[in-house]
């Protein structure tokens, strides 16, 4: 079960978290609103450090009048195994492209990302592929099923991806619909589920990984 993040504005939800998260430690709110930093909220210990972004800069290059848009300055994050993190702040303060940087979606202009000791920042695109697989999960705030596949294949797909064979993916996929009150539903097209039981489906699928 790899690191869950959540939720790119328009894409995802504005909540970022962790499934490892057991409610054992305090939680993170970041607003960048007041421009704070992750470090600033609490001590950590590195011990348990999953996830580590030093001096992150992110700029978008434009020809407009008004040039290029800074949309992240020298950012400092570290979260810990089994820790929650909240992302809060106004449209356009740049939570979409911090949670980009920090799933592997896309590189920072400057600075590095490290994920369970990988540095993501030094990775090839096919290389940064396979750690999304094996590593990472997201749910997004719409499901973004496959509406050609029913909701067990649909959960199965990231270890299909992997190169595990479907025979051997679809009990797993099953397991967790189970968990998920889905059970019933696996055989069900997305068109034919509510906008909460798409959502379970897409929860189970960010999990599987």
């Amino acid at each position: 079960m790899g690191l869950l993040s959540a939720l790119l504005d328009g894409l995802f939800s504005s909540v970022l978290s962790s499934t490892l998260y057991k409610g054992q430690k305090k939680s993170q709110l970041v607003d960048f609103a007041e421009d704070l930093k992750f470090e600033d909220s609490f001590e950590k210990s590195k011990t348990s450090e999953i996830l580590r972004a030093n001096s992150i800069y992110h700029v978008y290059e434009s020809n407009a009048e008004d040039g290029n848009v800074v949309a992240l300055r020298g950012l400092n994050v570290s979260i810990d195994k089994g820790e929650a993190v909240a992302v809060v702040g106004p449209s356009g303060s740049g939570k979409s492209t911090l949670l980009k940087c920090l799933g592997g979606l896309m590189k920072p202009s400057a600075g590095s990302v490290e994920l369970a000791g990988t540095r993501m920042t030094r990775l090839t695109g096919k290389q940064l592929v396979n750690l999304r697989q094996e590593t990472v999960s997201f749910i997004f705030q719409d499901a973004n099923l496959l509406p050609h596949l029913n909701a067990l294949d649909n959960v199965a797909q990231p270890l299909i991806h992997q190169g595990i064979l479907a025979r051997r993916a679809r009990p797993k996929a099953q397991a967790l619909l189970d968990k998920l009150g889905m059970g019933e539903r696996s055989y069900g097209m997305p068109e034919e589920l509510s906008g909460g039981e798409q959502q379970r489906v897409a929860i189970a699928r960010a999990l599987i990984t």
